[in-house]
């Protein structure tokens, strides 16, 4: 088996013969898959599939395919809605007022030049008045249109920014963070506004250490004074936590409220773990 399962937990009254009336959510990274199902704001199912030797781009619908033997419900059609999170891929937000379909491929194209001919989405930011374009593997984006009916795709940004804003009413400005094993997300926010939002591929701790602390130079937020609240695959014993913690004065955990409703069967999951998929199901 190239993958194992970290996590699957099924509510026994949950049947594949409900989910018309089921989400599913799927969130997919370098080494990682995650799946969550929700009916009525509850949630129904978790899975957390963790590869070996990690997932390269031009592997993933191979993967893809494989995976959807093993789970007989990826390979049903009529869920309500289907939310694919891709892996890390370049993106862009424009001010909603200045937004011009027509235009997303430019956008995009000013800060990726290598987007080849992978497809372009436009999600409306709503908690920001912008919208967030962004492009999904070619692989990944055939699969959920071949597989599914009501399939809609999101940048890691988009979901994390619109779990995190109405956390963020004080007037000094807050850094968030979301990690994940190759890459962090940095969003400063100020009273509810973006100041900053960006992605980083990182190699070392060292390398989380520069992103972070060169962006509060760049913005020239206190390293005293300036909130940093870490989201996703990170806890206090890891590397980068003590390196940071170093160097910074307010850092902490997330542990926010998930605004979907869970029973006693998902107590025991690190819930930071899978600050994704929370973020997706917000509503």
């Amino acid at each position: 088996m190239e993958y194992k399962k970290l996590i699957s937990i099924v509510e026994k009254k949950f049947s594949t013969e409900k989910i018309s009336e089921a989400d599913l959510y799927i969130s997919f990274d370098y080494q990682h898959i995650k799946f969550g199902v929700v009916i009525d704001n509850r949630l129904q199912m978790l899975e957390h599939l963790y590869y070996y030797q990690g997932i390269k781009i031009e592997e993933w619908q191979d993967k893809l395919e494989n995976v959807s033997k093993d789970f007989d419900f990826l390979a049903k059609k009529d869920w309500k809605n289907v939310y694919i999170l891709p892996p890390l891929q370049a993106f862009t937000l424009i001010p909603k007022e200045l937004f011009v379909a027509d235009n997303a491929f430019k956008y995009l194209q000013n800060v990726d030049n290598k987007i080849g001919n992978n497809p372009i989405i436009s999600n409306l930011q709503q908690s920001f008045e912008a919208v967030n374009v962004f492009n999904v593997p070619k692989s990944i984006y055939e699969w959920g249109k071949k597989n599914y009916t009501n399939v809609h795709f999101m940048h890691i940004t988009e979901a994390f920014l619109n779990q995190i804003k109405d956390k963020n009413t004080q007037k000094n400005s807050q850094m968030h963070i979301f990690v994940n094993e190759k890459y962090l997300s940095i969003a400063v926010l100020n009273e509810a506004q973006v100041q900053f939002c960006n992605v980083f591929e990182y190699k070392s701790s060292r390398d989380f250490l520069y992103f972070v602390l060169f962006i509060l130079d760049e913005l020239r937020l206190d390293k005293t004074n300036t909130a940093i609240k870490l989201y996703g695959q990170i806890n206090q014993v890891a590397e980068i936590y003590r390196l940071l913690n170093n160097y910074v004065s307010q850092l902490t955990l997330w542990e926010g409220a998930i605004t979907i409703e869970m029973s006693e069967i998902f107590s025991h999951i690190t819930k930071l773990h899978y600050f994704d998929l929370w973020a997706m199901m917000k509503k």
